[in-house]
């Protein structure tokens, strides 16, 4: 990497896997939904993001979606991501998918995303799973909040296995998207917002 910042890469090898477009439309139907959720409700300030990488302990990390509120600051328990000037902090939500990745290597990850090395709040993971004989795919969304003790908080089963099942969603609660900034007066932090996972199903079946 003749043209890197050593700063930028920590140092680290890195190895990425190729996306496919099962993984990117899993976790841009995510983000998409959880955003115009906010919009609907005239919260519209976080930035959304992918591919930036960030220092967890020893290790560098990119997540495959992220949302920060853009008036989020580091300090207090607010760490950095580990850039050069440490003043670029943790989103709150991080998007996690694996196709090719294990399911205990997905965990491992969504649990690094909310360890103490970091201030990510939500880590949401989707595992896409092999072909089944009759060539349904399980799909599987996990989530980790900080603030759980025994995550993952909520597992729903999703999969094309299931049929045309409808009702499946994780909620996120406006409190941990927002922690860290004052949230609008009159909006209560126990708000949850539901992400449909029959729409990512939707989304990414055709691919599969």
């Amino acid at each position: 990497l003749p043209n890197a910042n050593p700063d930028e890469i920590f140092g680290d090898l890195i190895a990425t896997n190729l996306l496919t477009a099962p993984h990117e439309l899993a976790a841009g139907n995510l983000l998409s939904q959880i955003i115009l959720n906010l919009n609907k409700r005239g919260l519209r300030d976080l930035d959304q993001a992918a591919s930036i990488r960030m220092r967890i302990g020893r290790m560098s990390k990119q997540a495959d979606g992220s949302l920060t509120p853009s008036a989020l600051r580091v300090g207090g328990d607010i760490q950095h991501i580990g850039d050069p000037r440490g003043i670029f902090p943790f989103p709150n939500l991080v998007i996690e998918v694996a196709e090719c990745e294990s399911l205990p290597k997905l965990g491992v990850e969504l649990r690094n995303w909310v360890s103490a090395c970091t201030s990510v709040q939500v880590a949401i993971g989707i595992k896409i799973f092999a072909p089944q004989v009759d060539s349904t795919r399980r799909m599987l969304a996990l989530v980790y909040r900080r603030e759980c003790p025994h995550n993952p908080e909520q597992a729903v089963e999703f999969g094309t296995n299931l049929g045309d099942a409808a009702g499946l969603h994780v909620t996120i609660s406006l409190a941990d998207l927002f922690h860290g900034v004052a949230l609008p007066a009159g909006v209560d932090g126990a708000t949850t917002l539901a992400v449909d996972l029959a729409r990512v199903r939707k989304a990414i079946a055709r691919y599969l």
